[in-house]
């Protein structure tokens, strides 16, 4: 949705699925691909020559829990649970241990890891 709102003069490929998307540019009808960082990082990874030129682009988009509108407690209570797991630096911890091993050195963990619910 970037490049159709933000340059409608770039003439895009959509795909319906993710293998449709990444054999269009290892078989040359793309030449760049614009995805989840996350999946490109480990993409780019398994295949040699492609490389992730720009850990972000656009807005900042991430993966949240949903509550119930009206319920005040859940939310609170899963907003405090992030603030304390944030203080434990949970989240950048199970990076280290999950993703560090499929991403390698050659990612940043601050381009994917959100800390304490804080953008």
């Amino acid at each position: 949705m970037y490049f159709t709102k933000n340059h409608p003069d770039i003439e895009l490929l959509k795909f319906d699925h993710n293998t449709e998307a990444f054999e269009a540019l290892k078989d040359k009808r793309g030449v760049a691909l614009a995805h989840d960082n996350t999946l490109l990082f480990a993409w780019a990874k398994e295949n040699p020559g492609y490389t992730v030129a720009i850990s972000t682009l656009g807005n900042l988009d991430t993966i949240a829990p949903a509550v119930k509108k009206g319920n005040k407690e859940l939310q609170d209570w899963i907003n405090k649970e992030l603030e304390t797991l944030g203080k434990e630096n949970f989240i950048h911890k199970a990076y280290e241990e999950t993703l560090k091993p499929a991403y390698s050195d050659s990612v940043n963990p601050e381009d994917i890891v959100v800390e304490g619910g804080k953008l």
